[in-house]
């Protein structure tokens, strides 16, 4: 007979938080990117906060750029923002064996991509000049375990694969192309810019609603 599994209780508290900023909620979806289906409420807490910890230290959780977005608030106030964006539903939690993961909705995902698509905008004509093309693909099928913690991809392609894009949203992971496939359509990189500018505007739209 199987040993039932022990998971590890928690409680969501808002603590009297009855909204948040747009920025906010960009803020705390793009640093919940680095820890989908890894991590939970707490080390994204910390991550908020800046803290030095090594539990956020060793994953490189400093160079997310929500990184110390909250550094003048307790962890107890950070916590209370997470929790409203999980009752809110930007946000969900899933049990990975013992432990509470946080995972995207697609409500969370919708923005996060558009927060993605608008950082590839503001480099995107730098990284042209330099020879290389950023292209926006519908995802090629479900991510793996391995997928989700290559070091390689700083957490932020694994948590795009880690959860489907919302209906009507396009895109989806990411990948850099050649110049040689550029050279083939040179129309290709307009139009890219142009398919990310539109994700973009659509969710500002859906935030500002």
């Amino acid at each position: 007979m199987s040993k039932r599994v022990q998971r590890v209780p928690y409680t969501l508290d808002a603590g009297g938080v009855v909204s948040l900023s747009a920025a906010e909620i960009v803020a705390i979806l793009r640093g919940a990117d680095a820890m989908i289906g890894r991590g939970g409420r707490t080390q994204l807490s910390k991550l908020l906060k800046g803290s030095r910890e090594a539990t956020v230290l060793d994953h490189g959780l400093q160079h997310n750029p929500s990184y110390g977005f909250y550094r003048d608030l307790s962890l107890d106030e950070i916590l209370h923002r997470i929790d409203w964006m999980i009752e809110e539903e930007y946000l969900g939690i899933v049990y990975d064996y013992r432990l509470p993961v946080l995972v995207f909705t697609d409500r969370g995902w919708s923005i996060e991509m558009a927060t993605m698509a608008a950082e590839l905008l503001d480099g995107f004509d730098e990284r042209l000049a330099f020879g290389t093309a950023i292209q926006l693909l519908r995802p090629q099928g479900p991510a793996s375990r391995d997928d989700l913690s290559s070091p390689g991809n700083g957490g932020r392609l694994g948590a795009a694969r880690f959860h489907p894009p919302a209906a009507g949203m396009g895109g989806g992971r990411l990948r850099e192309g050649s110049g040689e496939d550029r050279q083939r359509d040179p129309g290709a990189g307009t139009r890219e810019k142009h398919h990310a500018r539109n994700t973009v505007n659509g969710v500002r739209k859906q935030l500002s609603s």
